[in-house]
This record gives structure tokens, C-alpha cells and sequence, in this order.
């Protein structure tokens, strides 16, 4: 199981909602022409990884289909992860990705499934050359789960 940026969940989730039902509405009166401006003012570089994603977003849902990018958020205000007891009988290995600086994106919900989910590695990336680490990461991570499981046959 490989979790990348795990989102609010649980008790931050009815917050995160809000914003995103707030989003979809006013997508749905104005359309993306809020995102399309913001996704054009220039901004400087940075090594800043939530800085990097919030372009990245921004830049895509400027091209995107309105109705559709309102969709999906009334989507993610409705969804949750599963309850936290559950959770705990999940007995496979598990990469948890996370970085610092993001409310969207907390590193409190990946340390809370660090700790419920038995066999769980957390790494938290502080910079963009960490979080541009991870394919690495996750490919050793699935060479290490595949070695494994054909040791156990």
C-alpha cells in the first residue's frame, strides 16, 4: 500500500469539506476564471514543495472542465478515509508520503495512519528534492514487498 500525501481525514475532514463545497459552488456560478487567474500570476521559483503543488493544481484545473472540476470536489467533501479501527487490521506493508506546510495535505493524518497501519513506513519530505525522491522510494519500496512475498513462497 502506498499512500502519497494522505489528505485531512477524520476530525480535520469536516473543515477541509466546507472549503471544497465552497469551491464547487463557486465553480459552478463563475466558472474556473478564478483559477485561471491565479494559475497566471508569476511567481518565483522555489524549492518549496506545497508552493510547487499548489502551481502544479492550478495550472491543470485552468484547463480543465468546470463542471467536471466542481464534480470532483463535491467528491472529495463527501469522501473520508476509512475509520481508524479498520485501519488497524490492514496487516500489508504500507509507504506513507507526506510533507510539511500543506492543510490540504496534513502530516498529522499521515502520522496518524503511520501509527494504525501495523507495517507502515512514514517519510516526510521538507523540501522539493525530497518529494522528487519519491518514485525512488516507492520503487524500492515495491522491490522490497515483491522480494518478500516470493520468499514467503
Amino acid at each position: 500500500l502506498v499512500l502519497v500525501a494522505p489528505p485531512t481525514a477524520w476530525d480535520t475532514r469536516p473543515r477541509q469539506a466546507r472549503f471544497y463545497r465552497t469551491a464547487a459552488k463557486v465553480v459552478d456560478w463563475v466558472g474556473l476564471t478564478p483559477v485561471r487567474l491565479l494559475a497566471s500570476l508569476p511567481r518565483p521559483g522555489s524549492a518549496n514543495p506545497v508552493a510547487a503543488l499548489h502551481r502544479g493544481v492550478a495550472e491543470q484545473l485552468a484547463h480543465a472542465d468546470a463542471r467536471a472540476v466542481a464534480t470532483a470536489m463535491r467528491g472529495a467533501a463527501d469522501s473520508d478515509l476509512p475509520d481508524r479501527a479498520s485501519l488497524c487490521d490492514l496487516r500489508m506493508p504500507a509507504l506513507i508520503l507526506a510533507w510539511r506546510g500543506d492543510s490540504v495535505h496534513p502530516v498529522s493524518t499521515a502520522t496518524q495512519l503511520a501509527d494504525l497501519l501495523p507495517r507502515a513506513d512514514l517519510r516526510v519530505a521538507a523540501t522539493l528534492d525530497e518529494v522528487r525522491a519519491w518514485p525512488a522510494l516507492i520503487a524500492t519500496f515495491a522491490r522490497g514487498v515483491s522480494a518478500s512475498s516470493r520468499a514467503a513462497e
